[in-house]
């Protein structure tokens, strides 16, 4: 379980939120929406403990996270991975860290690369990849790490819309089956329903924590149900209303 709880940030004279907490569940994925400036991206520095709250703690199973921790996997708008580096050897970098024996490095690494169907793209280098391929990159080393706890900042924003989709559908069945606590943050209205199964909405102005928590109650796997743009309209109105 996450337990973010009374987290406040600021930059010079800048007040971001005062008194925002969040708390998911072993499995839930959660999505965060607001405009420009609004403190999200802030937030993933709050929960990967590379910021420090003004106040307020951050705790994954009860235990406080640390800089560093192992327990957290991060994705960054800018995939993260290493240009110098293969595919291959991008993803077995966190093992190699971690201290496993090489044995288990390998069987580690092909069954993951198996799995985000990505073997023919082990011996090349980022730079001749797709947008979508370096995403699928980047989340399989995360995972090869088995974190409790997945972060992502934009993790589709730069990727064109059909792939975009197929990647949504590729990460909705992953968490399903990894139950993994995952953490979105985005500017998509559309993602974040279709994703999430709470969606926190922080407002322009600071706040104090989020101006809604959202819930659709409903799993959606087709994009054009009416309810699914019915969803998508409330969060735009509560959005619009928060401006």
């Amino acid at each position: 379980m996450l337990e973010a709880a009374n987290l406040s940030a600021s930059y010079p004279g800048i007040s971001l939120f005062t008194g925002l907490s969040l708390s998911l569940t072993r499995g839930e994925t959660a999505a965060v929406l607001g405009p420009n400036g609004c403190g999200k991206s802030t937030l993933l520095s709050l929960l990967t403990a590379q910021k420090k709250p003004l106040a307020g703690s951050v705790r994954l199973s009860g235990r406080i996270i640390e800089k560093g921790d192992k327990r957290v996997g991060c994705i960054l708008q800018t995939y993260g991975i290493f240009p110098w580096l293969t595919v291959e050897k991008n993803i077995r970098i966190p093992l190699e860290i971690s201290g496993l024996e090489e044995k288990e490095i390998r069987k580690k690494v092909s069954g993951i690369m198996r799995d985000f169907s990505i073997n023919s793209l082990k011996e090349r280098y980022p730079s001749s990849l797709s947008g979508g391929e370096k995403q699928k990159t980047a989340l399989a080393r995360t995972m090869a790490s088995d974190p409790e706890l997945l972060l992502m900042d934009e993790p589709f924003s730069a990727i064109d819309a059909l792939t975009r989709e197929e990647l949504q559908d590729f990460l909705k069945d992953l968490l399903k089956g990894k139950k993994i606590t995952t953490l979105i943050v985005t500017h998509s209205i559309e993602e974040a329903v279709y994703l999430a199964d709470t969606i926190y909405i922080m407002g322009k102005k600071p706040s104090e924590g989020f101006v809604s928590a959202y819930r659709s109650g409903q799993d959606f796997t087709d994009r054009k149900d009416p309810a699914f743009f019915s969803h998508i309209n409330n969060i735009r109105l509560i959005m619009e209303s928060t401006r």
